[in-house]
């Protein structure tokens, strides 16, 4: 296809651009009163004692993460505020869940967050923490083997006999203390807010009995009372934490589920939902949010990646339509399906794209259902 010149006059393009899977940074579309809930979110929790607890509730392809991602940006672009994303898999252990989900932020706080905490000055460390504040002033400026020590990288004994005196984090309360210095550190640097962005939340929430149950939801309540934990002493010198957990409506029902098991004898869920802040739902887009996504995905050159005035290849409104009836509006089955029609369409240099091109397309590939 690249060699095609007919394409190149046609498209302006050398090559297909959409064959690859839409990128998460693309432009949020559809979803404008998802995204002012959670910039009203951040914007009032920022700087705040307490910390936050919000999911992202939908099905799967509705946009969970690219809107976890969408959160991220906005946070990258505010100078009070540290943002981490991250993952969970299913594989990802239980059983240290306390430990290794703080020791996942450390690993994952963004460089230009780390610089910042490199440059913190010991104000307001009490003075057995005064230890946890050297390692992570270390670990900031990725000095050998502290940054391993904190982000659970590799190292030797050696190795930590001459970093002494240090305390190694091999214990939930002892990342905790750290985790604590690591706040108080923000806040010195003028960044007031933690914002945790946790995708695939449902792999924990839906797939655990009531014993383990109980160590992931205990550390996640110890986790957003940390800020405002009476005996650490130290003031409001911290920053506040708020979660954005993207969840399944499967993962969603069965929380709920917990929450009504324990309603009889108690246990560590209750606790937690009772500290929930808000919860955003990502609905299937209606014809208006279909026609936006259509557009803004069509007029995006993958090979530059801009926006550009005219699409790729021209569309009618008989095509838009026909795609949200077919998909009713899912997201990622609109982006698919796009995506095949302009690989076609590319091929055979189509002129426009029609509901009965379209059509045709999808009946070759078993998807007019």
């Amino acid at each position: 296809m690249s060699d095609d010149k007919s394409l190149e006059k046609l498209y302006k393009l050398s090559a297909n651009p959409f064959s690859q899977r839409a990128n998460p940074d693309a432009p949020i579309v559809g979803r404008k009163a998802e995204q002012a809930a959670w910039t009203k979110i951040i914007d009032d929790t920022t700087g705040q004692r307490g910390s936050s607890l919000n999911f992202v509730v939908g099905d799967y392809g509705l946009g969970k993460s690219h809107s976890l991602y969408h959160i991220k940006k906005y946070c990258d672009e505010k100078d009070d505020v540290a943002c981490v994303f991250l993952k969970l898999m299913m594989e990802d252990p239980i059983k240290n869940f306390g430990l290794d989900f703080p020791r996942r932020v450390f690993k994952y706080l963004p460089k230009p967050v780390t610089d910042r905490l490199a440059r913190a000055r010991a104000t307001g460390i009490r003075r057995e923490h005064l230890v946890h504040f050297n390692v992570l002033a270390k670990y900031a400026a990725r000095v050998s083997p502290f940054h391993e020590i904190i982000t659970g990288g590799t190292y030797s004994a050696a190795e930590v006999k001459r970093a002494r005196p240090i305390l190694v984090p091999k214990t939930a309360e002892v990342m905790f203390e750290y985790l604590t210095v690591l706040l108080v550190m923000m806040h010195e640097v003028g960044l007031k807010t933690l914002v945790l962005c946790v995708d695939e939340s449902e792999y924990i929430f839906s797939q655990l009995n009531e014993k383990k149950a109980a160590l992931v939801f205990n550390a996640i309540r110890a986790l957003y009372d940390l800020p405002d934990t009476p005996n650490l002493g130290l003031g409001y010198s911290i920053a506040n934490i708020v979660f954005f957990f993207a969840i399944s409506t499967a993962g969603a029902a069965a929380l709920e589920r917990f929450e009504k098991v324990e309603k009889g004898h108690g246990g560590p869920i209750q606790p937690l939902l009772s500290r929930r802040g808000f919860t955003i739902s990502l609905s299937f887009l209606s014809k208006a949010e279909t026609r936006a996504l259509v557009t803004e995905y069509l007029h995006i050159n993958r090979t530059t990646g801009r926006r550009e005035a005219n699409p790729l290849i021209p569309y009618d409104d008989g095509f838009v339509d026909y795609l949200h009836a077919l998909t009713q509006g899912h997201p990622r089955h609109i982006i698919e399906r796009c995506d095949y029609v302009l690989v076609d369409g590319l091929r055979e240099r189509v002129a426009l794209l029609t509901k009965a091109y379209a059509k045709r397309v999808f009946e070759q590939r078993g998807l007019t259902t």
